[in-house]
């Protein structure tokens, strides 16, 4: 019996690990690597090239001053990115990000969109007015201005379909295990 309870113990202990390990891996901010090999292969370079737009090293260059040249501000930022000779062309990060989806066709909540994203916003390391997509007359989404942080964003159906987040349920896993294991060793000593 006592070996039983010892190989569940030490059995759901690895598993525990594997799943936090998995959504570590499920969460963790993509590389520099990753996101420009993402930036690269879905078209962006074919207008940030340099000649057309600023480049990828130009970008993360920018990103990386936002804090200090725009108080963290990454949506003052985004007004000041100039789009086609024209400064002011976007009210929102959220705006930027949706306008160069639609031009590598692509939306805002596609992954490699989010890769991208997410990349750039920890290069920022800020937070600032997030855009929440609307239904306009002919069917298309248009961003709208809110107060609230700027995150990735996402569709409701993918949001209401997400359930309780990752974190939380690894949580809770670890507490069971560990409620688990510590019943078994009770047990094992009796």
């Amino acid at each position: 019996m006592r070996v039983m309870v010892t190989a569940f113990a030490t059995v759901s202990i690895i598993m525990l690990s594997i799943f936090a390990l998995t959504g570590y891996l499920m969460y963790a901010q993509p590389s520099e690597e990753e996101a420009r090999a993402t930036f690269e292969s879905i078209g962006c370079v074919s207008c940030h090239n340099g000649t057309v737009a600023v480049t990828w090293d130009e970008i993360v260059d920018e990103l990386k001053e936002v804090p200090e040249k725009y108080g963290g501000d990454i949506d003052a930022y985004a007004r000041d990115v100039a789009y086609f000779g024209q400064k002011g062309a976007f009210n929102t990060w959220n705006d930027l990000i949706a306008t160069m989806a639609q031009n590598v066709g692509k939306q805002p909540n596609d992954p490699d969109i989010q890769k991208i994203n997410e990349f750039f916003l920890s290069v920022a390391g800020v937070s600032g007015g997030e855009t929440t997509p609307t239904e306009t007359a002919t069917g298309t989404t248009t961003p709208q201005e809110t107060t609230e942080e700027t995150t990735p964003m996402g569709t409701e159906t993918e949001e209401a379909e997400a359930g309780i987040p990752f974190g939380l349920a690894a949580a809770i896993a670890l507490l069971i295990v560990v409620l688990i294991a510590a019943a078994a060793y009770m047990f094992a000593r009796r």
